[in-house]
């Protein structure tokens, strides 16, 4: 039994390590847009929870109106969001791969199961509607 745990938890682990390494979440991949866009949301309210990140998605929708921007310009190059002016690395590359190591951690259960964040899921699901063209509505 203890054996098929530590299997299970194995198994997890690579797969979660293969789905960081390529971008995506278990069912579709993300654009690098969507990748950037989401991991600004996860980085700006990482405690602040759902209504955080979607004042952070009107946030990023702002800047990006304001500037003329798609959303991941308005995220990466504006100096308005401090998750990525922290950041050492010149490259943007680089950058996406520090946030998500630090954001996209996994999580497992007791039986060594990947167990899906849904802040990370709420994330990406705003991420999509903002590099889509969708306005968020004021709540």
């Amino acid at each position: 039994m203890k054996e098929n745990i530590l299997i299970n938890k194995y198994i997890s682990m690579v797969v979660v390590l293969f789905l960081i390494a390529f971008g995506v979440r278990a069912d579709k991949l993300l654009s690098i847009e969507e990748k950037i866009v989401t991991l600004t949301l996860l980085g700006e309210a990482h405690d602040k929870g759902e209504m955080g990140m979607y004042a952070v998605g009107r946030k990023i929708e702002k800047v990006a109106s304001e500037r003329n921007l798609r959303p991941a310009w308005a995220c990466m190059i504006t100096n308005e969001f401090k998750c990525w002016a922290e950041l050492k690395s010149v490259r943007i590359s680089h950058k996406v791969q520090e946030m998500q190591k630090k954001w996209l951690k996994a999580e497992f259960d007791e039986n060594g199961t990947l167990v899906p964040d849904p802040r990370h899921l709420y994330a990406r699901e705003l991420a999509k509607g903002l590099v889509a063209g969708k306005k968020l509505e004021r709540k």
